[in-house]
């Protein structure tokens, strides 16, 4: 069964990706940016917009009084996560960027096995009446 609402894309992507996207956007302080965000209708924690920023600056995409750098920049023109844009740029740099791209297209891939929180059958039980999920769903006794 399907939810009536899905959640709001800003609360399912990455708070890095949202607010270097909002300092780009807007250019202005990390105070306003943070004002803008948790007044939006699908507001995220005002702690997740805290460790969002603190993560950039560790990233060098903002300088450590929260101003946007070149790099900050570059990582926000590539629409990934913040993280690895940064590893794309740098494995150009290092011209590796053949292998970086593939380990960058299974890291921005979500987990197609990964069951939502509030989907029953996380537990382990041995039942046979237990919802297949993962390679149990693949194996469907075609091959025996």
């Amino acid at each position: 069964k399907f939810e009536e609402f899905p959640l709001p894309q800003m609360l399912t992507s990455s708070m890095e990706e949202v607010v270097l996207q909002s300092k780009v956007i807007c250019g202005t302080s990390s105070d306003t940016i943070a004002e803008m965000l948790t007044g939006s209708m699908a507001a995220p924690a005002p702690q997740a917009i805290t460790a969002a920023e603190e993560g950039l600056k560790s990233m060098d995409c903002f300088t450590t009084s929260g101003e946007l750098t070149a790099l900050g920049r570059a990582c926000a023109s590539i629409p990934v996560q913040p993280n690895v844009a940064k590893m794309l740029l740098l494995a150009g740099a290092f011209r590796c960027l053949r292998q970086a791209a593939v380990v960058a297209a299974f890291l921005s891939v979500k987990n197609p096995f990964q069951q939502s929180p509030n989907q029953s059958g996380g537990g382990r039980s041995q039942d046979s009446s237990r919802k297949k999920i993962g390679k149990d769903y693949f194996n469907k006794g075609y091959a025996s």
